[in-house]
């Protein structure tokens, strides 16, 4: 699949001409790479944390699997960033394209550039980069 395709994949996106399951498998893909799980990505469902501060930032930011705007305040912003940081498998090394596909995906709609959102993963210490590759080496574990 091409990267554009990824960065259309959106959940629960049809509209294709093969009724959808381009995209669809594409997104799944999406979310193989990813080592997320799209079931905590849907509306209206809970994300699955036990602390109910990080799960009310989470659907005040997150819609349909995509940021909807980027909070202001630094606690905040860091539940999120740990949120987007597990979209990411602890210890892989991910080309930076890789990297971007995801991202995208995450920004797809929203206020927030995918760029940024990569700065901040890495100046919070949650992605750190080497030589075009980056590695997981915080947040939390799921």
């Amino acid at each position: 699949m091409t990267r554009a395709t990824f960065a259309s994949a959106q959940p629960g996106g049809v509209g294709t001409r093969s009724g959808g399951q381009a995209r669809e498998r594409a997104r799944q893909a999406l979310y193989r790479l990813a080592g997320s799980r799209p079931a905590r990505y849907q509306c209206g469902m809970d994300f699955g944390y036990a602390d109910p501060q990080a799960e009310k930032v989470l659907r005040t930011f997150i819609r349909n699997g995509h940021l909807i705007r980027f909070p202001a305040k630094r606690g905040r912003r860091r539940i999120l960033l740990e949120h987007i940081a597990a979209s990411f498998e602890p210890g892989r090394r991910i080309p930076e394209k890789e990297i971007d596909i995801v991202l995208r995906a995450w920004c797809d709609g929203g206020e927030t550039d995918y760029v940024t959102l990569r700065r901040y993963l890495i100046d919070e210490d949650l992605l750190t980069r080497e030589n075009g590759h980056y590695w997981r080496t915080g947040g939390w574990v799921t």
